[in-house]
């Protein structure tokens, strides 16, 4: 009798999670109809010397081991191309690896996309869901789901009050930290 009142009592609650789930996400992409940003936006989030990843909502691993001060230089190359070199530091190691970046605006109401080029045959689309310009920050959606907030160098270990905010309520709480003090002071 006891078992299956805790069993009842915990499909109740995943039920209430689910419904509360879909209602903030709803809530969320339902601002993102009518506030998205525009490509511009993304251009002028691109014109940094360097970008960084603080934290995102999912974890991005390679044999269980977990990227860590994962940032971005990007470089113009023509009208909404750009050369992104990428690095990360993986088990004590540094790694870098250089993209080529296609921007464009979508008819989603996600916003405008960056679509980096990984190979012959593989790339990752980032959708730029919000743009808050006096913090250098910017929140993108990864395949629709996933998000990732990325900030300028000027912006390290300073608080970025309106950029967590609009995490929360896009994301959620749910956070993977990529971004450590000794980041920026590492050389690689």
């Amino acid at each position: 009798m006891f078992t299956e009142l805790i069993q009842v009592e915990m499909h109740s609650l995943r039920v209430v999670y689910v419904i509360s789930l879909f209602l903030v996400t709803n809530e969320a992409n339902d601002r993102l109809k009518y506030d998205r940003p525009t490509l511009q936006n993304l251009r002028d989030f691109l014109n940094a010397t360097s970008i960084w990843v603080m934290y995102r909502d999912y974890s991005r691993t390679y044999w269980a081991q977990d990227y860590l001060c994962e940032n971005y230089q990007p470089k113009f190359l023509s009208t909404d191309y750009y050369s992104l070199r990428e690095s990360y530091r993986m088990s004590g190691y540094w790694y870098n690896y250089t993209y080529t970046a296609r921007l464009a605006e979508e008819g989603g109401y996600e916003g405008p996309i960056m679509r980096v080029k990984e190979g012959v045959f593989s790339s990752r689309t980032y959708a730029m869901i919000h743009s808050e310009l006096t913090e250098h920050c910017g929140i993108f959606r990864t395949g629709g789901v996933t998000c990732t907030v990325m900030v300028w160098h000027d912006r390290l270990n300073q608080t970025n009050t309106k950029c967590d905010q609009w995490y929360r309520k896009y994301c959620g709480h749910y956070t993977y930290t990529i971004y450590q003090r000794n980041c920026s002071q590492i050389r690689y």
